[in-house]
């Protein structure tokens, strides 16, 4: 009825916003894990001479990316 104002309208204008922030802030977070997971195997590999991303030292970061993350969504 009232076009670009209707409920219906509005509706999806919101959705269509909230799916791009959500969107954005995941993009950030895979950034930011990505980051953080390299500096980290990077760290640990000089010292145990393997590659970094099978070495087991790696999979101590995802309890870290896990604070880290609940961190970013707590401050958006």
């Amino acid at each position: 009825m009232n076009g670009e104002n209707s409920y219906d309208a509005q509706l999806e204008r919101m959705e269509r916003e909230r799916g791009a922030r959500n969107k954005r802030k995941r993009a950030v977070i895979r950034e930011m894990k990505k980051i953080y997971a390299q500096e980290r195997c990077n760290s640990n590999s000089d010292e145990l001479n393997v590659n970094p991303i099978g070495a087991v030292q790696c999979k101590k970061i995802a309890v870290t990316l896990l604070e880290l993350r609940t961190i970013f969504l707590v401050t958006l």
